[in-house]
């Protein structure tokens, strides 16, 4: 097990870089679309932070390394309740989407 993380800790070390540039232009695509629907949000999109990464990997042996799946997190803020509905689905019409979650 401790090879394991390891490995997977030597992993995002190398590669974290990577995910916070795609997560830079996901922020930029949801952006973009909101705005050209006159929705005017607030966006964080960050990687995962890597002693929480391992934490899960020990957490939930199940999971590798690859398989893990929230190795980045977006957040979409708006101002309107209201306009929390007209951004799920244009982020469907962006993105293939899992999981979504409501933290109102």
């Amino acid at each position: 097990m401790i090879d394991r993380i390891a490995e997977a800790r030597n992993r995002w070390r190398t590669e974290q870089h990577l995910y916070k540039a795609f997560g830079d232009c996901v922020q930029d695509r949801i952006r973009a679309a909101l705005t050209a629907n006159g929705i005017q949000p607030h966006i964080e999109a960050r990687p995962k932070d890597e002693v929480t990464l391992v934490r899960k990997l020990i957490l939930k042996p199940e999971h590798s390394y690859d398989s893990l799946g929230d190795k980045l997190g977006v957040r979409v803020i708006v101002s309107h309740r209201d306009d929390a509905a007209r951004v799920a689905t244009l982020m469907h019409d962006c993105f293939e989407c899992r999981d979504e979650e409501d933290t109102a």
